[in-house]
């Protein structure tokens, strides 16, 4: 067995452990006071180390064992640096330069907190933890995003009116914009800014990301790419990642209390009927594949209903273009061009065309038509006499006729041809006698210069008077074109109206016309061609 003083010699061995007490111990007992004394030596050597480096959450910078001890936790993110100050000599106190001096070593070197450092210090709050130094937290970019400058979600909501009543039917479902209104607007993504940790290194950061920008039908991009244009006049129609503008607006459903009044800049398509008591205007055209009932329609162009009008005495409908109807029945109607249906009765309709009748019916029964052109039916008035009133009213058939400039050029240019044609007839006659005589004398010489001088002259305004009459001839023909037809029956009781003349029928008539002439309504029959 070795000699257990031999452990004098280890250099980790304690000389103020008493040898005599240890030579005493069991040799396993002294192998265990030997390793103890081992480990504590190994921990000391650790603990004498410099320190040198950074520090995370999980570490601690402890100074050493006469010094005051530091700990320095770091947050996960590296912004915040945080000392912690022991004591083991209660009467020292703790500088600012101590702890200045710490961070230093520890490479805490950006956003120091030198006055929270500095009244930690006055106040010797040593029992707390120190936010010794802040970073500079990265700004983010912020992403960029689609400003619309209508409602992608339609709500019907009833308008309030400037008195403060509700109107329940003007429910905003359409949305209108005109060509070159701004749409959209892309509000750009900003990059944002770096940061910096607490030992100065840079913390980056992430730009905002730009938004898909979503042009569709009928929209242009402006130049700077910012904004989405209309191209067209129409109403805004948006997906999950477009928004496009369309011409026609299609309602696929009856114009109610569902969908409200109906106001659109182009071209309105109703799947349904139009309800009694709301309203369909459209820039351009309005067409209604149903029936329309006691309501108000109103078209830039064309109004065209497949199943026809019962518009009860208070619809109204006004189109700036053309009317075709199926049929038009106690309904006030008028248009800037031609009216076209199988039957109207009891109506108000007034057309600044033609009015024509057409289908297996083709009738005009009671009520009122005007038409500036010609009304074109195939029966008008019924066999009952029931009052109806048919009535051409144009102001250019009104100026031929109140004025009769028409009639009196026509007039006054056969006065001027008989009179010219008279002189005409004198002058050939004489110039011919003197071009028969053997000689002429002198003066007989200068009356046939002047004679047929005067012949060219009567012959030149005779033209010109015969051209004037064909005119003349034209403007009465016009007034023919001014006409009311009912190729089969019209019926006493009719009241016939052209210009400021007017007839009652008293008779049946069949296959003819009405127009009028210099003396009033004329009556013809009707030609092959008229009647189909």
């Amino acid at each position: 067995m070795a000699d257990d003083r031999s452990l004098l010699n280890r250099p980790d061995f304690d000389p103020n452990i008493d040898l005599d007490k240890v030579a005493e111990l069991d040799v396993d007992s002294i192998i265990a006071l030997l390793e103890g004394k081992q480990q504590q030596v190994e921990a000391d050597d650790k603990g004498s180390e410099p320190e040198t480096g950074q520090n995370n959450t999980d570490e601690q910078n402890p100074a050493s064992v006469d010094d005051p001890v530091f700990e320095l936790t770091v947050s996960s993110d590296k912004l915040y640096a945080y000392v912690k100050v022991k004591i083991d000599i209660p009467e020292r106190e703790i500088t600012k330069q101590d702890i200045l001096n710490f961070l230093k070593q520890n490479h805490v070197t950006y956003g120091i907190c030198e006055q929270e450092i500095e009244d930690f210090c006055r106040k010797k709050e040593y029992y707390r933890e120190l936010i010794a130094a802040k970073g500079k937290p990265p700004v983010h970019g912020q992403d960029g995003k689609i400003e619309y400058k209508f409602s992608k979600r339609v709500e019907l909501q009833p308008t309030v009116r400037e008195d403060g009543s509700v109107d329940y039917k003007e429910l905003g479902f359409v949305q209108n914009v005109s060509k070159g209104d701004v749409l959209c607007e892309l509000i750009p993504p900003t990059e944002g800014e770096p940061g910096i940790d607490v030992y100065g290194n840079p913390i980056p950061n992430q730009s905002g990301s730009a938004p898909e920008f979503p042009p569709g039908e009928n929209t242009i991009v402006s130049e700077d790419g910012t904004k989405l244009l209309a191209a067209i006049d129409g109403c805004i129609v948006t997906s999950s990642h477009t928004v496009s503008v369309k011409e026609i607006f299609v309602l696929d459903g009856d114009v109610d209390a569902s969908s409200g009044n109906i106001n659109f800049i182009g071209t309105v398509k109703i799947n349904g009927d139009v309800r009694e008591g709301f309203t369909v205007k459209a820039g351009q055209d309005v067409i209604v594949k149903g029936v329309v009932e006691g309501a108000f329609i109103e078209a830039g162009r064309d109004i065209i209903i497949s199943e026809g009008v019962n518009a009860m005495g208070v619809g109204r409908l006004y189109a700036n273009g053309n009317v075709v109807s199926a049929f038009i029945e106690n309904a006030n109607v008028e248009c800037g061009g031609d009216i076209t249906a199988n039957v109207i009765m009891n109506s108000n309709v007034k057309a600044e065309g033609s009015i024509n009748l057409k289908g297996n019916r083709g009738s005009i029964v009671g009520g009122s038509c005007t038409a500036g052109k010609s009304i074109f039916a195939k029966n008008i008035g019924t066999e009952r006499y029931t009052p109806t009133n048919v009535s051409i009213q144009s102001p250019i058939l009104n100026e031929l006729l109140l004025t009769g400039e028409a009639i009196h050029q026509y007039n006054n240019n056969m006065r001027i041809i008989n009179e010219l044609s008279g002189e005409l007839d004198k002058a050939s006659e004489y110039i011919k006698k003197l071009e028969n005589q053997p000689a002429l004398s002198e003066k007989q010489e200068l009356i046939l210069r002047a004679l047929t001088t005067k012949y060219n002259d009567l012959t030149k305004k005779l033209d010109e008077a015969q051209q004037k009459l064909e005119e003349s001839k034209k403007e009465l023909i016009r007034l023919q074109d001014f006409k009311i037809v009912a190729v089969k029956n019209m019926y006493p009781g009719t009241k016939i109206s052209i210009g400021c003349f007017y007839k009652i029928v008293d008779n049946t008539e069949q296959g003819v016309k009405f127009y009028a002439d210099v003396n009033g309504i004329t009556k013809s029959p009707l030609s092959i061609a008229e009647k189909f």
